[in-house]
């Protein structure tokens, strides 16, 4: 019955399964459970003779299993109950690839965050809303998915301006004061400590499979 549920699956991130994850990936971090090479072999022909083939065994991965019981409670059907492998997987090339578009994304973050607020000059619109800076900068860091990432300095800045109203004489005129408020982005700041948290988890993948390991392996668990 459980095999006709599932056979292989990736897990995606829905319900728990986040928080799973980050509990297995602190059990790897921590030593908890020893890692495994993965490995993958491939043939490759020689070309000295036809009739060999060399074999390459390349690690492309580490990770452990461990196994769990499920139990689905429908009042609608029987209980349903199985064992299943879970595959807690790391993989360099992923990480590798995960930290160049984290980078990539906290720089076109800080860029766009920075141009929010241009120096005065013709044409260069002005945010005078503090409310609004918020708003702008909040999208942005949501759009580039970095949020808790990132934060800002600003400044206030205040301008003075009299005019005199009307014709005639300085000193006969009465003088209207204007004050002009523009915000002024100073610095983007880098949380380290949050970004060195999130790349804690680059790289690791979780696979979970209810197929013995003598019809699923780990290799090709992971290589599917």
């Amino acid at each position: 019955m459980a095999r006709e549920i599932t056979t292989y699956a990736h897990y995606k991130r829905v319900g728990q399964t986040p928080e799973l994850l980050a509990g297995w990936i602190d059990d790897a971090v921590m030593g908890k459970f020893p890692l495994v090479d993965i490995k993958r072999t491939s043939f490759h022909h020689n070309t000295e003779t036809s009739q060999d083939l060399d074999v390459l065994e390349t690690t492309i991965a580490t990770g452990y299993e461990v196994c769990r019981h499920v139990e689905v409670v429908d009042e609608r059907l029987p209980l349903l109950c199985w064992q299943e492998r879970v595959l807690i997987v790391h993989s360099p090339t992923l990480a590798k690839q995960q930290f160049q578009g984290l980078e990539k994304r906290l720089h076109n973050a800080q860029q766009k965050l920075m141009a929010l607020t241009p120096q005065k000059g013709r044409g260069k619109r002005q945010i005078n809303n503090l409310q609004v800076l918020f708003q702008k900068a909040t999208a942005i860091v949501r759009q580039y998915r970095v949020e808790g990432l990132l934060s800002f300095d600003y400044e206030c800045q205040e301008t003075v301006e009299e005019t005199y109203i009307g014709r005639g004489r300085p000193t006969s005129r009465p003088k209207q004061i204007t004050q002009k408020i523009r915000y002024q982005i100073q610095t983007v700041i880098r949380n380290e400590t949050a970004i060195a948290q999130a790349q804690k988890t680059f790289g690791w993948r979780a696979f979970v499979s209810n197929a013995p390991k003598s019809h699923l392996s780990v290799e090709q668990a992971v290589s599917s």
